[in-house]
């Protein structure tokens, strides 16, 4: 007699190599392989705080902020004498109105004197509120300056912006007691431009050097390479021709050719 032998069901798959049911396992005739594992072609994330080349404005600030204390109370206390040049600019642009723009200042280049009757304004018309503004009105320039340096560093403490600082703080409180940090920082811009905007680079030069006559030896290095040449030329020449156009016609052709 004839009995039936109950054959196992196929279940499903399990892995690659074989088949199962409830009671046990066949291998199969197909060998398995190792599939190598590829690698991940996702760029890593890195969090905006954990990059290592950019640093946030905090050390900037209060490295600013420090070394600006100290020289403001260095000029209040040990070094007041320093003070006597804004004096002097204050006691020149209150007597501007009497002997006119042709004898007031007539040392420095006339857009000088157009330059320091800001302070005047602002301080209106006194000794201590022209001090105040002059002063007020260098720490806003340099305070500019610094972040302008910062975000062209990538918003890091890099060299340049550890530089200024240091520099106008180891100049003393001399640095905002003069007008002379005016050219400076507009010769410093005028750097900062010129690789992408030789023009702009061209004016601002041409405006330190009518203020400050050395600027204007910057012209050369800056049009050295054949690149934005001639556009650099056009702006320092434009804001040159401008400005003593503007003298010529408000104080006279004796104060334009002052020495």
């Amino acid at each position: 007699m004839l009995v039936p032998i109950p054959v196992p069901a196929r279940r499903k798959l399990c892995g690659v190599g074989s088949v199962t049911d409830d009671r046990f396992t066949v291998p199969s005739s197909r060998p398995e392989k190792d599939v190598p594992s590829q690698p991940s072609t996702a760029p890593p994330t890195v969090s905006a705080g954990s990059n290592p080349t950019r640093r946030g404005g905090v050390p900037v600030v209060i490295s600013w902020i420090i070394t600006r204390a100290i020289m403001l109370i260095l000029a209040a206390t040990v070094e007041q004498v320093a003070t006597g040049d804004v004096t002097y600019y204050w006691r020149k642009i209150a007597a501007l109105g009497e002997v006119g723009l042709a004898q007031t200042l007539n040392e420095y280049p006339t857009p000088v004197v157009w330059m320091l009757s800001i302070p005047y304004g602002l301080g209106a018309g006194t000794h201590l509120g022209y001090l105040i503004a002059f002063v007020g009105l260098m720490m806003l320039l340099d305070a500019a300056f610094t972040w302008t340096l910062w975000r062209m560093a990538g918003r890091r403490q890099d060299a340049g912006v550890t530089f200024w600082i240091w520099f106008v703080f180891l100049m003393g409180p001399l640095c905002y007691l003069r007008f002379d940090l005016v050219p400076a920082v507009l010769a410093g811009l005028g750097i900062v431009a010129w690789r992408r905007r030789p023009a702009v680079t061209g004016v601002l030069t041409g405006v330190a050097a009518a203020i400050k006559l050395w600027p204007a030896l910057l012209i050369f290095p800056f049009t050295a390479a054949r690149r934005g040449r001639r556009s650099t030329l056009v702006g320092f020449l434009a804001a040159g021709v401008v400005l003593a156009l503007i003298s010529l016609v408000t104080a006279g052709l004796p104060r334009l050719v002052s020495p």
